[in-house]
Protein backbone atom coordinates (compact mmCIF):
# COMPACT_ATOMS: atom_id res chain seq x y z
CA UNK A 1 0.00 0.00 0.00
CA UNK A 2 1.15 3.08 -0.69
CA UNK A 3 0.52 6.37 1.03
CA UNK A 4 1.10 10.07 -0.02
CA UNK A 5 1.66 13.54 1.52
CA UNK A 6 2.15 17.03 -0.24
CA UNK A 7 5.70 16.02 -0.85
CA UNK A 8 6.47 12.64 -0.73
CA UNK A 9 4.91 9.31 -1.10
CA UNK A 10 5.61 5.78 1.43
CA UNK A 11 5.43 2.34 1.18
CA UNK A 12 6.73 -0.32 3.30
CA UNK A 13 8.27 -3.60 2.85
CA UNK A 14 7.75 -6.56 5.56
CA UNK A 15 11.00 -9.08 5.44
CA UNK A 16 11.46 -11.70 7.87
CA UNK A 17 8.84 -9.38 10.46
CA UNK A 18 11.37 -6.42 10.33
CA UNK A 19 9.20 -3.61 8.66
CA UNK A 20 10.95 -1.19 5.97
CA UNK A 21 9.89 2.22 5.66
CA UNK A 22 10.90 3.77 1.55
CA UNK A 23 9.82 7.36 0.71
CA UNK A 24 10.35 9.00 -2.54
CA UNK A 25 9.70 12.70 -3.83
CA UNK A 26 6.64 12.92 -5.76
CA UNK A 27 7.26 13.54 -9.21
CA UNK A 28 10.87 12.57 -9.24
CA UNK A 29 11.99 11.73 -12.45
CA UNK A 30 14.55 9.09 -11.33
CA UNK A 31 11.86 7.03 -9.59
CA UNK A 32 13.84 5.94 -6.42
CA UNK A 33 12.93 4.80 -3.13
CA UNK A 34 14.95 5.81 -0.27
CA UNK A 35 15.02 3.96 2.96
CA UNK A 36 13.45 5.94 6.29
CA UNK A 37 15.10 5.10 9.05
CA UNK A 38 13.09 3.26 11.14
CA UNK A 39 15.16 2.69 14.45
CA UNK A 40 13.65 5.19 16.36
CA UNK A 41 9.50 5.57 15.36
CA UNK A 42 6.94 6.84 17.77
CA UNK A 43 6.25 3.68 18.97
CA UNK A 44 10.48 2.95 19.70
CA UNK A 45 10.51 6.20 21.42
CA UNK A 46 7.91 5.29 23.71
CA UNK A 47 9.07 2.23 24.59
CA UNK A 48 13.20 3.77 25.21
CA UNK A 49 11.34 6.04 27.45
CA UNK A 50 10.36 4.18 29.51
CA UNK A 51 12.88 1.40 30.07
CA UNK A 52 15.20 4.29 30.63
CA UNK A 53 12.59 5.82 33.23
CA UNK A 54 12.83 2.43 35.06
CA UNK A 55 16.61 1.60 34.42
CA UNK A 56 17.25 5.03 36.36
CA UNK A 57 14.53 4.84 38.90
CA UNK A 58 16.12 1.56 40.04
CA UNK A 59 19.66 2.98 40.09
CA UNK A 60 18.42 5.83 42.10
CA UNK A 61 17.29 3.48 44.67
CA UNK A 62 20.17 1.32 44.99
CA UNK A 63 22.61 4.49 44.89
CA UNK A 64 25.08 5.00 47.64
CA UNK A 65 26.89 8.63 48.70
CA UNK A 66 30.47 9.38 48.58
CA UNK A 67 32.74 11.44 51.19
CA UNK A 68 32.41 13.89 48.57
CA UNK A 69 29.06 13.85 48.37
CA UNK A 70 28.36 12.54 45.66
CA UNK A 71 26.15 9.14 44.43
CA UNK A 72 27.40 6.11 43.17
CA UNK A 73 26.18 3.14 41.32
CA UNK A 74 26.88 -0.42 40.38
CA UNK A 75 25.88 0.63 36.87
CA UNK A 76 25.05 -2.89 35.57
CA UNK A 77 27.41 -1.85 32.28
CA UNK A 78 30.19 -3.85 31.89
CA UNK A 79 34.09 -3.39 29.77
CA UNK A 80 35.56 -5.19 27.50
CA UNK A 81 38.35 -7.41 28.78
CA UNK A 82 40.89 -5.16 26.53
CA UNK A 83 39.51 -1.89 27.39
CA UNK A 84 39.59 -3.07 30.98
CA UNK A 85 43.10 -3.58 30.30
CA UNK A 86 44.14 -0.41 28.45
CA UNK A 87 42.49 1.21 30.93
CA UNK A 88 44.50 -0.44 34.41
CA UNK A 89 47.43 -0.04 33.09
CA UNK A 90 46.54 3.37 32.06
CA UNK A 91 45.61 4.04 35.40
CA UNK A 92 48.94 2.44 36.88
CA UNK A 93 50.72 4.16 34.68
CA UNK A 94 49.60 7.85 35.69
CA UNK A 95 49.87 7.31 39.18
CA UNK A 96 53.86 6.16 39.01
CA UNK A 97 53.86 9.45 36.77
CA UNK A 98 52.79 11.64 39.50
CA UNK A 99 54.07 9.46 42.50
CA UNK A 100 57.43 9.98 41.01
CA UNK A 101 57.42 13.62 40.35
CA UNK A 102 55.42 14.96 43.89
CA UNK A 103 56.65 15.01 47.21
CA UNK A 104 55.57 11.99 48.79
CA UNK A 105 53.39 14.37 51.61
CA UNK A 106 52.06 15.85 48.80
CA UNK A 107 51.58 12.83 46.46
CA UNK A 108 47.80 11.67 46.25
CA UNK A 109 46.49 8.95 43.26
CA UNK A 110 44.08 9.47 40.86
CA UNK A 111 41.30 7.06 41.69
CA UNK A 112 39.47 4.70 39.15
CA UNK A 113 36.05 6.12 39.96
CA UNK A 114 37.17 9.41 39.02
CA UNK A 115 39.30 8.77 35.42
CA UNK A 116 35.87 6.60 34.66
CA UNK A 117 33.47 9.44 35.70
CA UNK A 118 35.94 12.47 34.13
CA UNK A 119 36.64 10.34 30.56
CA UNK A 120 32.75 9.65 30.33
CA UNK A 121 31.82 13.60 31.11
CA UNK A 122 34.08 15.06 28.42
CA UNK A 123 33.02 13.02 25.76
CA UNK A 124 29.40 14.11 26.59
CA UNK A 125 30.34 17.38 27.62
CA UNK A 126 32.35 18.04 24.54
CA UNK A 127 29.44 17.17 22.10
CA UNK A 128 27.19 19.49 24.31
CA UNK A 129 25.09 16.23 25.24
CA UNK A 130 24.93 17.11 28.91
CA UNK A 131 21.74 19.08 29.31
CA UNK A 132 19.70 17.65 26.74
CA UNK A 133 16.07 16.95 27.55
CA UNK A 134 14.01 14.37 26.44
CA UNK A 135 12.42 16.20 24.01
CA UNK A 136 16.05 17.38 22.50
CA UNK A 137 17.10 13.73 21.95
CA UNK A 138 14.40 12.68 20.20
CA UNK A 139 13.96 15.82 18.04
CA UNK A 140 17.94 16.04 17.17
CA UNK A 141 18.14 11.95 16.82
CA UNK A 142 19.52 12.11 13.73
CA UNK A 143 22.42 14.41 14.70
CA UNK A 144 22.84 11.82 17.63
CA UNK A 145 23.29 8.80 15.14
CA UNK A 146 25.58 10.48 13.06
CA UNK A 147 27.27 11.38 16.75
CA UNK A 148 26.99 7.48 16.76
CA UNK A 149 28.94 6.72 13.03
CA UNK A 150 31.47 9.11 13.78
CA UNK A 151 32.69 7.79 17.57
CA UNK A 152 32.46 3.98 15.53
CA UNK A 153 34.44 5.14 12.13
CA UNK A 154 37.26 6.83 14.28
CA UNK A 155 37.73 3.83 17.18
CA UNK A 156 37.43 1.21 13.66
CA UNK A 157 39.56 3.47 11.18
CA UNK A 158 42.06 0.94 9.37
CA UNK A 159 40.35 -2.15 10.88
CA UNK A 160 39.20 -4.84 8.52
CA UNK A 161 35.79 -6.32 8.52
CA UNK A 162 37.35 -9.48 10.73
CA UNK A 163 38.81 -7.45 13.22
CA UNK A 164 35.92 -5.70 14.07
CA UNK A 165 34.21 -9.31 14.41
CA UNK A 166 36.92 -10.33 17.08
CA UNK A 167 36.11 -7.55 19.78
CA UNK A 168 36.31 -8.69 22.87
CA UNK A 169 33.18 -9.82 25.81
CA UNK A 170 32.42 -7.90 28.66
CA UNK A 171 33.20 -8.50 31.98
CA UNK A 172 34.44 -5.98 34.20
CA UNK A 173 31.48 -4.00 35.35
CA UNK A 174 31.46 -0.24 35.71
CA UNK A 175 31.21 1.60 38.80
CA UNK A 176 29.76 5.30 38.06
CA UNK A 177 28.33 8.88 39.19
CA UNK A 178 24.84 8.87 39.33
CA UNK A 179 24.30 11.18 37.41
CA UNK A 180 26.48 10.15 34.64
CA UNK A 181 25.05 6.73 34.77
CA UNK A 182 21.20 8.67 33.86
CA UNK A 183 23.15 10.69 30.77
CA UNK A 184 24.06 7.75 29.92
CA UNK A 185 21.03 5.59 30.02
CA UNK A 186 19.48 8.91 28.25
CA UNK A 187 21.41 9.16 25.76
CA UNK A 188 22.57 5.07 24.90
CA UNK A 189 19.18 4.05 22.96
CA UNK A 190 20.24 7.05 20.16
CA UNK A 191 23.50 6.02 19.46
CA UNK A 192 23.54 2.27 20.20
CA UNK A 193 20.51 -0.18 19.75
CA UNK A 194 19.99 -2.72 22.01
CA UNK A 195 21.00 -5.36 19.55
CA UNK A 196 23.74 -3.13 18.70
CA UNK A 197 25.20 -3.53 22.39
CA UNK A 198 23.22 -0.84 23.81
CA UNK A 199 24.60 1.32 27.20
CA UNK A 200 27.45 -1.22 27.39
CA UNK A 201 28.47 -0.61 23.27
CA UNK A 202 27.97 3.22 24.26
CA UNK A 203 30.86 3.36 26.97
CA UNK A 204 33.11 1.21 25.40
CA UNK A 205 33.46 3.16 22.55
CA UNK A 206 33.70 6.34 24.32
CA UNK A 207 37.07 4.59 26.25
CA UNK A 208 38.12 3.56 22.99
CA UNK A 209 37.73 6.63 21.65
CA UNK A 210 39.78 8.48 24.52
CA UNK A 211 42.65 5.82 24.78
CA UNK A 212 42.67 6.53 21.05
CA UNK A 213 42.88 9.79 20.47
CA UNK A 214 44.90 10.95 24.11
CA UNK A 215 47.31 8.27 24.84
CA UNK A 216 48.05 7.33 21.05
CA UNK A 217 46.87 3.55 21.96
CA UNK A 218 46.79 1.27 18.70
CA UNK A 219 42.91 0.35 17.55
CA UNK A 220 44.02 -3.46 17.47
CA UNK A 221 44.53 -3.64 21.00
CA UNK A 222 40.53 -3.57 21.46
CA UNK A 223 39.94 -6.18 18.74
CA UNK A 224 40.68 -9.75 20.11
CA UNK A 225 41.56 -11.33 23.38
CA UNK A 226 44.75 -13.35 21.03
CA UNK A 227 47.83 -13.36 22.58
CA UNK A 228 49.48 -10.89 19.69
CA UNK A 229 46.66 -8.16 21.21
CA UNK A 230 47.54 -9.21 24.78
CA UNK A 231 51.22 -7.95 23.94
CA UNK A 232 50.33 -5.56 22.33
CA UNK A 233 48.56 -4.16 25.62
CA UNK A 234 51.30 -4.78 27.73
CA UNK A 235 53.85 -3.01 25.03
CA UNK A 236 51.82 0.10 25.08
CA UNK A 237 54.37 3.06 25.95
CA UNK A 238 52.85 6.13 28.03
CA UNK A 239 54.59 9.21 27.89
CA UNK A 240 53.85 12.18 29.61
CA UNK A 241 52.08 13.89 27.44
CA UNK A 242 49.38 11.01 27.58
CA UNK A 243 49.44 11.98 31.20
CA UNK A 244 49.12 15.35 30.78
CA UNK A 245 45.98 14.78 28.62
CA UNK A 246 43.55 13.74 31.07
CA UNK A 247 44.71 17.32 33.31
CA UNK A 248 43.03 18.90 30.32
CA UNK A 249 39.67 16.90 29.89
CA UNK A 250 36.43 18.41 31.29
CA UNK A 251 35.94 16.93 34.54
CA UNK A 252 32.71 15.91 36.83
CA UNK A 253 35.12 15.30 39.68
CA UNK A 254 38.23 18.43 39.36
CA UNK A 255 41.42 16.45 40.47
CA UNK A 256 43.91 18.66 38.67
CA UNK A 257 45.35 19.39 41.97
CA UNK A 258 46.76 15.83 42.09
CA UNK A 259 49.17 16.86 38.85
CA UNK A 260 52.52 17.73 39.28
Amino acid sequence: MIKKDDEFEYKSIVDNKIEYRFKRKIGDINNKWVLIDTILDEKDLETINEKTKEFIEKAEKRATETNKKREKVQSGIHLENQVNLVFKLYLANLNDYLKAHKDEKEFKNVLKTDLVDNIIFDYLKSNDLLNMTSEELIANKEHLAELSDNLLNYNCKDLSYRDMLAFSKKNTGLYTDLEIFNKITELAPYFFTTAEGGRGMFVNSIFKHYFIKYCDVNRRCFVSSKSETLALILNTKFTEKHFQNYFKINKLTNDNFKNI
